[in-house]
């Protein structure tokens, strides 16, 4: 049951509280500093001219040192604490005295400086579970200009912590062509997790994402996911060397699914195709797509063979529906394989049967075969079948068969040794870092 008491504070004693570190923004709330300065300045005219204003809500629980800001957060962090701190003026407008008009705090004469801070405002104090306080949150911002991402982050939760986490990726922060307030890296986040999720194309609305939000709340699964949506980031970082004019939130999702696709199901290297190709391919693509668009809106003829970025461009008045998703992803893979024919699907079985390791294991002698430039510390000896691991001599990512022909016999140490050089090469950019 919620226990709730409306107390009475003036701006002075509230601000002292929230200045002290007492009350604190829990991450359920909204991002930081939303309103404009025209906002703040509005809201401290109000307060000036004893207008009402909303009540502040706080969650203390019965505890003395930390208190929940509930609700309030731009009232009380940004426009209070704003003004007070000298930054932001008061407005240039006649509900304001001529003398004080664009004032800032620290101009302001004695009389003004107490009329705002001896101004009572109303705070109900509240003592609640985690799950009423993230209740009232949604209920006190329902029919409130919030956006969805922003409700979202009041449902706790591994998918959550998540989503914050990889909002923070240098792919999302530093290449995403948009403003990332509102929790809209979160929303990426979320969207690209969820492609991971369903390994493609999905439905990504509001409500879709409410429901992977709380399906994925506690669980173990979200990790493995998590971790191939930051192999996926990491690649597009490297690539994309610039913040991209076509990188925008409509056509990210899009990109994300190519390489998603590309790494997991393509010999994604670049012994196949260098850095500089993937980004000569998407600027042809999207210099061409906007040439299309162009023809569209003047109605001009469109040739044949670019009939497909018609149906792109189209598929872009929903960006985040399944099947527009799938014509988009589609049209983009369709061009990439054709342009570089040397990328081949990956072999589907990527390990090893028990009959082929046993016909491997004996074809080497039922020894070590060894590997360039590294002493094998059991050359020559006899193992076991099980002693042995059972690798791919052409590696499998660059589109090597699990075949008997490619399958070599390596002791623990010698296969060590060629994985530590393969991604050494490709930490050095000789092959992509997947």
């Amino acid at each position: 049951m919620i226990k709730r008491e409306l107390k009475l504070y003036t701006v002075k004693e509230l601000h002292d509280v929230f200045s002290s570190g007492k009350i604190i923004i829990p991450d359920y709330q909204r991002e930081g500093d939303i309103w404009t300065t025209s906002d703040k300045q509005y809201f401290i005219d109000s307060i000036y001219n004893n207008f009402s204003v909303p009540k502040f809500y706080i969650r203390t629980n019965g505890v003395e040192d930390k208190w929940e800001l509930v609700e309030g957060q731009q009232r009380l962090a940004w426009a209070i604490d704003g003004f007070i701190k000298n930054k932001f003026n008061l407005r240039s407008d006649k509900s304001i005295p001529q003398e004080m008009r664009e004032s800032f705090f620290c101009d302001l004469d004695s009389d003004a400086v107490d009329k705002i801070l001896n101004r009572v405002v109303e705070v109900e104090m509240v003592e609640c579970t985690r799950e009423e306080v993230r209740e009232m949150f949604d209920r006190l911002n329902r029919g409130r200009i919030i956006s969805s991402a922003e409700r979202r982050n009041g449902i706790e939760g591994d998918f959550r912590d998540s989503c914050i986490d990889l909002s923070e990726h240098k792919m999302i922060l530093g290449k995403v062509d948009g403003s990332l307030k509102r929790f809209k890296g979160h929303e990426i986040a979320a969207q690209v997790t969820m492609l991971e999720i369903e390994e493609g194309p999905r439905n990504l609305k509001a409500k879709d994402m409410e429901i992977a939000y709380k399906a994925y709340a506690d669980s173990s699964e979200l990790s493995k996911h998590k971790k191939r949506v930051k192999r996926v980031l990491n690649e597009m970082y490297y690539i994309f060397k610039i913040r991209e004019s076509y990188m925008n939130f409509s056509n990210f999702l899009t990109i994300y699914l190519f390489f998603s696709e590309l790494i997991r199901c393509y010999t994604y290297s670049s012994k196949k195709v260098c850095f500089e190709d993937y980004n000569q391919f998407f600027d042809d693509f999207y210099i061409k797509k906007k040439e299309i668009s162009k023809k569209m809106k003047a109605m001009e003829p469109i040739p044949a063979e670019d009939m497909d970025f018609v149906v792109y461009n189209e598929s872009l008045s929903n960006t985040v529906n399944k099947e527009t998703l799938e014509t988009r992803h589609s049209i983009l893979m369709k061009r990439f394989l054709d342009e570089f024919p040397e990328v081949k699907a990956k072999d589907t079985n990527r390990f090893f049967t028990r009959e082929q390791k046993e016909e491997i294991h004996n074809a080497a002698g039922k020894t070590c075969e060894g590997v360039e430039g590294f002493d094998c510390p059991v050359l020559g000896e006899v193992h076991e079948l099980g002693y042995f691991e059972y690798d791919h001599d052409e590696e499998h990512a660059d589109g090597g068969l699990t075949t008997i022909a490619n399958g070599r016999c390596r002791c623990p140490e010698c296969h060590s040794y060629k994985t530590s050089q393969n991604v050494k090469s490709r930490k050095s950019g000789q092959t992509l870092m997947f």
